[in-house]
């Protein structure tokens, strides 16, 4: 048995209910509370005594009861483990233990790199000449490089093994041989805490990959990790930046955007999300100009959209990334202020799939966001669009026989059916699926937002995206 799983078993033997889950109504043998993951009036989330698993049958959420801590308090499943652990009063001595020696290893290869870039002229030249990075950036980032001398030399002169190099990912058996991983690569430390947990290696010259990562270990999961991330700034600022690359993330970081961070050279998921919300519910997404770019940014949106994140896409002009647009002068600031909020990127730029984004704009958003977006983006062309969904079916009943909830100025809201249906001087807007008992104060809650949005200055776009400033 590994370490973990070890460690895990002692966890639930000594744990309870009660420990995790807070004062839930014993019902037989079993647990139920009120679901902390959606509202509800009716317990319908159930915890299992003899594993501590829980299932909630009100929103579908299930797992473990360390599944449990990593969604409740957006943690990683290392951290979830400690959390319990220390409720359950085990030492985690022996996991500890166990990832000692990858970080050392890591270490030892970060002093070997960054020292190997301080006698190699042409890397330190591409570097402040080509990408136009400070010694500071470069210092701050602890960058280094490969050189002629085998990483796997120097650590085993260090008393590494074979096994420890191949394990940590620095290294690798090919022909009975011990090789470097990385090699003719500029070399980026990934770090957690001030710990170095892998690497990841960039080439000077048109090779592919362009970007090598450290591959998966028990401290590196590139899923979860975003490179230069500084909570801090991002609590300052109040949002995230999100970027592509590593050198987008430093020279973000020279020009003062210091809540910048990226993806490690994977596609945005729900690890990164996770991330990002301990320490903010906005991500401001700029990526590069380049029609691939602008695909990235709509799969990185629709991500954090449906993670129900704030924010927008910044749009770059052709051909530039930000490394590349900073560098000419330019500032991201005011791209961040011409930025489109998700629901307008996604809805101008998936018209072929009207259905699909009105479920995700409509049907699973709160009130607020929807009237957000009909008060900014309710242009003639976007409100046909979203006439073309439902007006065919809605339009060969009379609407206007149908009870009336709410009317404001030239809106009214009717109930037709298990639906309540904007109209606008008399024309189908949209409708919107009830999914509370009191819908009159959602009615009138949807009418009231949008006639307080409209009221404000003319502005277009999310306001709270225009109040963004970089500190």
């Amino acid at each position: 048995m590994s370490d973990t799983m070890s460690d895990k078993a002692r966890i639930l033997e000594r744990l309870t209910v009660f420990d995790v889950y807070g004062h839930p109504k014993q019902v037989g043998k079993d647990f139920v509370m009120k679901c902390q993951f959606h509202e509800e009036k009716t317990a319908s989330f159930h915890i299992y005594t003899d594993s501590l698993s829980f299932k909630c049958y009100g929103c579908n959420k299930a797992g473990s009861v360390f599944d449990f801590v990593m969604e409740k308090e957006r943690v990683s499943f290392p951290e979830a483990l400690r959390i319990l652990a220390e409720k359950a009063g085990v030492d985690l001595s022996s996991i500890s233990n166990s990832n000692a020696g990858l970080f050392e290893i890591n270490s030892t290869a970060l002093n070997f790199y960054v020292e190997s870039l301080k006698k190699n002229e042409k890397a330190m030249e591409y570097l402040t000449k080509q990408r136009s990075l400070l010694p500071e950036s470069i210092q701050h980032f602890k960058i280094g490089c490969t050189n002629g001398v085998p990483l796997v030399n120097y650590l085993k002169g260090k008393g590494f093994t074979d096994e420890e190099i191949i394990n940590s990912g620095l290294g690798m058996k090919r022909n009975g041989e011990m090789k470097d991983f990385f090699f003719r690569r500029i070399m980026f430390p990934i770090a957690i805490n001030g710990r170095v947990i892998g690497f990841s290696g960039r080439v000077t010259g048109d090779e592919e990959p362009k970007y090598l990562n450290t591959s998966t270990t028990p401290i590196f999961r590139k899923k979860e990790i975003l490179y230069g991330i500084d909570p801090v700034a991002i609590k300052t600022a109040g949002y995230a930046i999100v970027v592509e690359g590593q050198l987008d993330v430093i020279m973000a970081h020279q020009c003062g955007y210091r809540n910048t961070c990226a993806p490690m050279g994977t596609s945005f998921g729900e690890g990164h999300i996770k991330t990002l919300k301990k320490y903010t519910n906005w991500a401001m997404v700029i990526y590069d100009g380049d029609k691939a770019g602008i695909n990235a940014a709509q799969r990185t949106a629709k991500i954090l959209f449906d993670g129900k994140m704030r924010g927008g896409v910044g749009i770059l002009p052709e051909g530039e990334d930000p490394d590349s647009f900073l560098r000419k002068g330019g500032t991201l600031t005011l791209i961040i202020e011409s930025a489109e909020p998700f629901s307008c990127f996604l809805t101008d730029r998936f018209r072929g799939t009207k259905q699909m984004i009105f479920n995700t704009l409509i049907l699973d958003r709160s009130l607020h966001e929807i009237a957000e977006f009909l008060a900014y983006r309710g242009t003639k062309e976007e409100i046909d669009m979203f006439r073309e969904i439902e007006a065919r079916a809605l339009l060969e009943k009379d609407i206007k026989k149908d009870p009336l909830v709410v009317r404001r100025k030239d809106m009214e809201v009717r109930k037709h059916n298990g639906s309540l249906v904007l109209l606008t001087g008399g024309r189908f807007l949209l409708s919107i699926r009830i999914n509370v008992e009191d819908y009159k104060k959602q009615a009138e809650n949807l009418v009231a937002s949008i006639l307080k949005i409209k009221s404000k200055a003319g502005r277009r776009g999310d306001p709270q995206i225009k109040r963004v400033e970089i500190r």
